[in-house]
């Protein structure tokens, strides 16, 4: 059987998350952060772990919006480029896919 898709947010995700964001900015205390982001996260579903972890990202990013938000953007990857379609793959350099919904959502919640 496979696995729920509400693990895309996991403890290997969210830790690949913690450390891509504390590569870009130091003081991350990415330990901090996963250890609150994981509180709780089993009994929560797709869309509830990913505002769970947005409220997490904005305890511990930067108060300051804007930084917090170049923050975010800098732990992307880049699309690859192809000729007149869209691509929905990347360089695997940073952070891509459903992981970074808790972005999307920070956004939401805090712009």
């Amino acid at each position: 059987m496979a696995e729920p898709f509400k693990e895309v947010f996991n403890q290997a995700s969210i830790e690949r998350m913690a450390s891509a964001l504390a590569g870009v900015h130091p003081s991350f205390l990415a330990s901090g952060f996963t250890a609150e982001a994981l509180d709780g996260l089993s009994e929560l579903e797709l869309k509830e772990r990913s505002l769970h972890l947005a409220r997490c990202l904005r305890r511990y990013l930067p108060e300051d919006y804007s930084e917090a938000l170049r923050i975010m953007m800098t732990t992307l990857s880049a699309p690859l480029a192809m000729e007149d379609e869209p691509v929905w793959e990347n360089d695997g350099s940073g952070l891509s896919g459903f992981v970074t919904m808790p972005f999307s959502d920070c956004v939401l919640l805090y712009a």
